[in-house]
C-alpha cells in the first residue's frame, strides 16, 4: 500500500514539473542586452529624448538627442505632433562613437524591462518629465526602447544620471540649445 501512495506522489510530482517546464518554454527566454559595441559601423544610432509634463499643445516640448558614427545632434520639438523648432547637428567620428557606445553600454544603457504592458510611457508621471533610451536601426525601427521618469517609474534599469550626461554632453552647446525650454 505504501509502495503506490509513493508511486502516486512521484506521478503527481512529475506531472507538476512537466507543467512547470511547458509554462516556462512558453513564456520565452529573457530578452538578452544588445551589445552596443556591435553597432558602431551599422548605422544604428542611439537616442535620447526629454518628453515634457503633460500639458497645453503649445507648451509641450521634446528635446532629442540622436548620436550616430558620422553625425550627433540635437532637435527641439513642440505640442504633442512634434513640430520641429530647432535642430542642430555636428561632426561625429566612429571613434568618437565606439567610445560614447562602450560608455553606454558599460553604465547600463541596454539594461531595461522588456514586458510589453509597460513599453508605453504616456501619460505616466504626467507632472514630471519622461526620459527615453532607443537604439534604432538603420531602417528607423527599434531595436531597442526603454523609458524613465523623474517620479522613478519606468523600464529602464540603467544609471539615469550618467547616460543623461553622456547624451548632453554629446552637444557642445546644450544649454543655449536648450535656455528658452521649459520642461
Amino acid at each position: 500500500m505504501t509502495r503506490y501512495i509513493i508511486g502516486f506522489l512521484l506521478a503527481v510530482g512529475l506531472i507538476i514539473i512537466v507543467i512547470i517546464l511547458i509554462i516556462h518554454a512558453l513564456s520565452g527566454t529573457p530578452q538578452q542586452p544588445l551589445n552596443l559595441n556591435s553597432y558602431v559601423n551599422s548605422g544604428a544610432t542611439v537616442q535620447y529624448t526629454i518628453d515634457s509634463p503633460v500639458s497645453a499643445e503649445t507648451t509641450h516640448h521634446d528635446i532629442i538627442i540622436n548620436v550616430g558614427s558620422a553625425q550627433s545632434s540635437i532637435e527641439v520639438t513642440q505640442g504633442y505632433e512634434g513640430q520641429v523648432v530647432t535642430l542642430n547637428t555636428y561632426p561625429m567620428s566612429t571613434n568618437a562613437y565606439a567610445v560614447f557606445l562602450k560608455a553606454l553600454a558599460l553604465n547600463g544603457f541596454t539594461n531595461g524591462n522588456n514586458n510589453p504592458a509597460l513599453s508605453d510611457e504616456r501619460g505616466h508621471c504626467a507632472l514630471g518629465d519622461r526620459y527615453i533610451f532607443q537604439v534604432i536601426n538603420s531602417n528607423s525601427s527599434n531595436l531597442e526602447r526603454y523609458w524613465y521618469s523623474s517620479c522613478g517609474t519606468g523600464t529602464f534599469q540603467g544609471d539615469v544620471s550618467v547616460i543623461q550626461q553622456l547624451f548632453i554632453d554629446q552637444i557642445p552647446d546644450y544649454s543655449t540649445v536648450t535656455a528658452n525650454i521649459t520642461l
